[in-house]
């Protein structure tokens, strides 16, 4: 995947309720009811590889999430939501490109809480 750029994801597996939308292929998840959110995601990637988890395009976290050599880099992360619509992405955080086991087993999980 390009420098950059955020993680499309291909398929959605379950959505129960209306705390966020998601139609796939997208890089984007939009949270429609504020409150806490469990987010969990995991991106295999194949060599060095740096991810943001951006809400509304700004990283929630001062450095990256951080894999070395054939991944997968993984993160669980809650992250309080006040204001809606928000936005949810997983975005390489380097200028240089990731490379990605075929572009599969990149999972995002998000559980609202309250």
């Amino acid at each position: 995947m390009p420098g950059n750029t955020a993680v499309v994801f291909n398929g959605l597996l379950a959505n129960s309720g209306g705390a966020f939308t998601f139609t796939p292929p997208s890089a984007t998840v939009t949270i429609n009811e504020a409150g806490a959110y469990l987010v969990n995601f995991t991106v295999h990637n194949q060599g060095n590889a740096d991810f943001n988890l951006t809400i509304n395009g700004a990283p929630i976290t001062p450095a990256p999430f951080t894999g070395n050599g054939g991944g997968p880099t993984s993160a669980e992360v809650i992250v309080s939501v006040p204001t809606v619509p928000t936005t949810l992405q997983i975005v390489n955080a380097n200028a240089t490109p990731a490379q990605l086991h075929n572009l599969l087993n990149t999972t995002l999980t998000i559980l609202k809480l309250a």
